[in-house]
């Protein structure tokens, strides 16, 4: 990173933000139940990347890779598929 502020960015302000988006579009109580297994299921090991968007996606029920590339992976060129996913997931709002 080319200074404290560009990874703070990163790190704190997008992964906050995808957060608050899932809270919108999923609810609090089902994010939360989400986060609480997720964190049960790494507790006494190590989380992955990869894990995450297996859980993201488990409970999405689709694919939820799009949304973590343009979030997380900072891919600008998923930033419409990530939009449709987060749309999907609101209409399908449980």
């Amino acid at each position: 990173f080319p200074d404290n502020e560009s990874y703070s960015n990163l790190v704190y302000s997008r992964t906050t933000t995808m957060l608050w988006l899932l809270r919108e579009a999923w609810g609090e109580q089902r994010l939360h139940a989400m986060l609480r297994r997720f964190v049960a299921a790494h507790q006494h090991g190590i989380a992955t990347g990869k894990g995450w968007v297996e859980a993201l996606t488990a409970e999405a029920g689709e694919d939820a890779s799009p949304f973590i590339k343009y979030w997380l992976l900072l891919d600008r060129g998923q930033e419409q598929a990530a939009e449709a996913w987060l749309d999907r997931q609101r209409a399908a709002k449980r």
